[in-house]
């Protein structure tokens, strides 16, 4: 990936190759030793319009963040705003919805990251996943997931009501009654944002 940096390709079957390898707890150490991170962050940035490379970067970063120092690194590197474009710049990709959804939930199990995602306006482009696509159960479990984990910080609750979140998850267990994770995220989401 650093040596063929403009190969749009190669940029793309890295960033899957490297989501894949670090399902291993230890090659995730690795990846972040390697400097594996940041390639997956310079390769989104440098195409934000190959819908592929925002896609395989964003499940990429998920990956990685089941790390708790790769969620730092992560932070520091500027990660957390290519999935935030990707998730603006390609609202009608449902892959890039969930998988945006999806990192975003588990970067912001750090309390600093939770933070810079209301910051970087992260918040909102959940919410409008979960709105536009209604009947994806993917999109709705892990939007339920991502607003539960970010309302653990209560000027993210304040943001969450305002951008109309508890509709949105509300929404989602009316459509998905049976749907175990969508009602238990949904439940504990809405149980935090009715409280201060």
């Amino acid at each position: 990936m650093n040596n063929f940096p403009n190969n749009q390709n190669i940029q793309e079957k890295g960033c899957a190759a490297l989501k894949i390898i670090a399902f291993d707890k230890e090659n995730k150490i690795e990846i972040r030793e390697l400097k594996g991170i940041n390639s997956v962050i310079k390769a989104m940035n440098n195409f934000p319009n190959n819908q592929d490379i925002q896609e395989k970067g964003c499940e990429a970063l998920n990956s990685f963040a089941f790390d708790k120092e790769n969620k730092i690194e992560i932070r520091n590197l500027k990660g957390i705003e290519p999935v935030i474009k990707a998730m603006n710049n390609f609202p009608n990709n449902q892959d890039i919805q969930q998988k945006g959804c999806e990192a975003l939930d588990i970067f912001a199990y750090n309390n600093e990251n939770n933070i810079e995602i209301r910051n970087l306006k992260g918040i909102e482009p959940i919410i409008k996943a979960m709105n536009n696509f209604p009947n994806n159960q993917n999109i709705q479990k892990y939007g339920c997931s991502a607003l539960d984990t970010l309302a653990y910080d209560n000027e993210n609750k304040i943001e969450i009501r305002n951008l109309k979140g508890i509709e949105s998850v509300i929404k989602a267990m009316n459509n998905f009654p049976n749907h175990e994770n969508i009602q238990k995220y949904g439940k504990r989401a809405l149980e935090k944002l009715q409280n201060n």
